[in-house]
């Protein structure tokens, strides 16, 4: 395709270069071309424009006879002193289409194939850019190719004029959806990056005042102990005993960020919360939904497994070498890079803390493996420079908190139903250190939403949704990075209680749901209502029914799926759980299926739930029976 004038000629051509039939581009893949791997790993995953139609058809690759690869040309005047036209690929343009069984399909473009995913092409640095080949009209033309650099940078001056204009942009023409408020109170303790009391530049300023000012949030990894660099009793007395030459890399970074957008203030969780002052760690972690919420902008040290690691050295692009002639008869490469979707588990996502971090900023800079990206609410997945990445955002990337939440005049409507079962995928699989913080790490994202949105919140469910509240299970179709283990917490009815990832199983009211009649929730703190729970009660008016009082062949149809682990395949089965003590709850209907909760009797009369049941019963058999009672019942 590059190696011969010949094939750099079709590429360039309307009908594109015919690269490979099918079976042989599987086969070139397996044997390692990196071009084909990709290819074919692309292909097969794609929807397809068809030429008059406005609808795409989704074909796979076993349906697909021939590959072509085409390259939207540009006549570009500029490119040579005596005015003739030279075919420049630029980015974006290189396409990909294919013949099927059924004819040829085509994208929206004019005689080029099928676009369904973006590429670059450029040149080798040490390589001439402008190669010779024949053109469509036989006469001699040239080939340009881009000459940028084969690594991304994510600091330097270029990035730091490109972050300003993000940034007043989104203050002053995001007015729907982003908060506009350009001098926040400062947290009580921030890093002061312009300090003149050493050499470093750095100290701890103390907010005693309410003084309003810019100030950035650092949100990262903290990575595996020990922690020698952070805030204790002894250097909160003593600042001038804190060496800052020790300051862990990734927060140096941070502070060279900051600096260059001319801001003073950084805040830090290590720095500007007292470590060893369970009171004051206390406070301030009440305080921190606050802190990123009202930030200017966030830093997000995404790609950082860790504190010392850093987050500005450069990326590499990621780029499959080609071989091409270059004039005279000499080789050389083009690289063809490939438009990369955005990485779903960087580091920093599998930190539990980190993503209220990340709901509550309003905006962020975040260093991801690939590049530096600029999020708003506006604005929620963007290059803050041109990036050789192109990248495609996958949809999971694509939640926002609803705007509502910064107090500005938006559309959005605060509805906590769909947006917490986004909330509860997402968090449910993150790594806490301590068992405590699994409740308080998302209280400032709970204590926002019932601000906002009419409803109340208990122990990770609301008020307004308590039978979808309550239908959550296992999800075994993502990771699990938990770092804590420990016998369940109580409640058992809250999805908070297990350290498992969990999803909210579609469930439907039908008449027959549960109603709240009331709720307890025992707090750690009382003044901390989003934080750290001990234990709770609801009350709920429900349809129950005994499990022994179900025939055999019913109890068999029964799906359970246990809260809590076990690999005993027969502790999975409801057989193990038929006796006195073991009831049915019905939540509701799901496509024609009867949804309901495992339920333990307690020797106080209350309840304690085992986990989610699913039966067919079309009929309503089970709950429709003299057995099953409408009765209170508490559940703990």
């Amino acid at each position: 395709m590059t190696a011969t004038t010949e094939g750099l000629r079709d590429l360039v051509s309307q009908p594109g270069y015919k690269h490979h039939l099918v079976e042989d581009l599987v086969k070139s893949a397996k044997k390692g071309c990196a071009l084909c791997a990709f290819i074919s790993n692309v292909v097969s995953r794609g929807f397809y424009q068809c030429e008059g139609l406005e609808s795409k058809v989704e074909w796979t690759l076993e349906e697909m006879e021939s590959i072509f690869i085409s390259a939207c040309c540009e006549q570009d005047e500029s490119f040579h002193s005596d005015g003739s036209k030279v075919p420049s690929i630029t980015e974006t343009t290189l396409a990909f289409g294919y013949i099927s069984k059924h004819g040829r399909y085509y994208s929206a473009y004019e005689n080029v194939p099928v676009s369904f995913l973006k590429l670059t092409i450029f040149a080798d640095p040490a390589a001439p850019t402008n190669l010779s080949l024949p053109a469509l009209t036989e006469e001699l033309a040239l080939f340009c190719a881009k000459q940028p650099s084969l690594s991304e940078s994510v600091r330097g001056t270029q990035i730091a004029e490109g972050i300003k204009r993000h940034l007043g942009e989104c203050l002053t023409g995001h007015l729907s959806t982003c908060p506009s408020n350009d001098s926040p109170v400062l947290p009580r303790r921030v890093i002061n990056v312009e300090s003149k009391e050493n050499s470093q530049g750095l100290s701890l300023h103390i907010n005693s005042s309410d003084e309003h000012a810019r100030y950035v949030a650092l949100s990262y990894c903290w990575g595996d102990p020990p922690h020698p660099f952070i805030t204790t009793r002894i250097t909160l007395e003593n600042p001038s005993i804190v060496d800052w030459t020790l300051i862990p890399a990734t927060i140096m970074d941070a502070v060279l960020v900051t600096r260059s957008l001319g801001i003073r203030y950084l805040w830090v969780d290590a720095l500007c919360i007292v470590q060893d002052d369970e009171v004051d760690k206390a406070e301030e972690i009440k305080r921190m939904g606050a802190i990123y919420k009202s930030a200017t902008i966030t830093i997000a040290a995404a790609n950082s497994p860790n504190v010392n690691r850093g987050f500005l050295e450069d990326r590499p692009v990621a780029k499959i070498s080609l071989p091409t002639v270059l004039p005279g008869g000499t080789y050389g490469a083009l690289w063809v890079g490939g438009a990369c979707p955005a990485p779903l588990h960087e580091p920093l996502d599998t930190r539990g803390w980190t993503l209220q971090e990340s709901f509550l900023s309003p905006r962020i800079l975040h260093y991801g493996s690939t590049g530096l990206i600029w999020k708003c609410q506006k604005k929620i997945f963007e290059p803050v420079l041109e990036s050789y990445g192109l990248y495609t955002v996958p949809p999971k990337l694509q939640a926002r908190i609803p705007s509502g939440i910064f107090n500005v005049d938006s559309l959005d409507t605060v509805e906590t139903n769909h947006f917490w079962g986004h909330i509860q995928r997402a968090y449910s699989s993150r790594h806490l250190r301590l068992l405590e913080d699994r409740f308080r790490a998302i209280g400032g994202i709970a204590e926002e939403m019932q601000r906002v949105s009419n409803d109340t919140y208990i122990a990770g469910i609301w008020k307004n949704y308590i039978v979808q509240g309550l239908a959550w299970k296992y999800n075994d179709t993502i990771p699990n990075h938990h770092g804590v283990r420990g016998p369940r917490q109580s409640p058992s009815w809250s999805w908070l209680s297990v350290y498992r990832p969990v999803c909210t199983r579609h469930c439907l009211d039908d008449g027959n749901e549960p109603e709240l009649v009331s709720w307890s929730v025992n707090l750690a703190d009382a003044s901390s209502p989003f934080g750290h729970v001990l234990g709770g009660e609801l009350e709920l008016m429900a349809t129950i029914i005994q499990s022994t009082k179900l025939p055999v062949e019913t109890v068999s149809a029964i799906n359970l799926e246990l809260d809590y682990d076990s690999s005993d395949a027969e502790v999975q089965s409801t057989a193990t759980f038929v006796s006195d003590d073991y009831y049915y709850l019905h939540l509701g209907r799901s496509y024609g299926r009867s949804i309901g909760l495992l339920l333990q009797l307690l020797v106080d009369g209350k309840f304690v739930r085992q986990g989610l049941v699913t039966v067919q019963d079309s009929d309503n058999f089970i709950w429709a029976s003299e057995d099953a009672r409408r009765v209170v019942i508490r559940i703990v």
